[in-house]
């Protein structure tokens, strides 16, 4: 069996269910998930629709960034990599430069900023890339115990394995039990795919 092939999560301007659904479903691809859970904590609503046989697309809203994106699966790479242009032009989504420029100075960041700080973690690459990480890193030191829960929460979308120094640090001079929890969850995850 061919390993999954999985694009980054595109974070889109609103939450256009009903434009990806007339998109999809117009064009006559199969709806092959479609789970709709408002109580359920993290992605409680999620679509899918079959392109091409064992390609997915997925439109996903996220209860705690209050953001949806969409991403493509796939055993084939570049027919799943190749949907991704596509639909960065289908649908409004939010750029990489967008979502790092977006984010707070982390000196003076407060609970305001939080969905920002969400957003940017749930649209970063799939790989680590050293701004997002950087970026982070500072947001994890804030005074602000809301600024680092929300933090840590951005990290948990991607759990990079580069991660986890930045994490073990952040645990060793966090003294806030919420966040300790979700820095604990995120350090033990990230320890298991080591």
């Amino acid at each position: 069996m061919s390993p999954l092939h999985v694009t980054r999560r595109l974070v889109l301007e609103d939450k256009p269910l009903d434009d990806v659904t007339r998109v999809f479903s117009g064009a006559g691809y199969p709806l092959v998930v479609d789970i709709d859970e408002p109580e359920r904590r993290g992605f409680h609503r999620q679509r899918a629709w079959e392109v091409i046989e064992g390609v997915r697309v997925f439109y996903v809203e996220d209860s705690l960034s209050q953001c949806a994106f969409v991403y493509t699966e796939g055993s084939d790479k570049e027919t799943t990599e190749g949907m991704e242009p596509l639909l960065e032009t289908q649908f409004r989504t939010v750029s990489l430069d967008r979502l790092l420029s977006d984010l707070p100075d982390p000196a003076t960041a407060t609970e305001r900023d939080n969905q920002k700080i969400l957003r940017a973690g749930l649209g970063a690459p799939n790989a680590c890339d050293p701004a997002f990480l950087g970026t982070f890193t500072r947001l994890l030191r804030s005074p602000e115990p809301q600024v680092r829960l929300a933090t840590a929460w951005a990290l948990s979308y991607s759990a990079w394995p580069e991660a986890l120094p930045v994490v073990r640090e952040a645990m060793a001079m966090e003294t806030d039990t919420d966040v300790l929890s979700v820095l604990g969850a995120l350090r033990e995850g990230l320890v298991e795919k080591r």
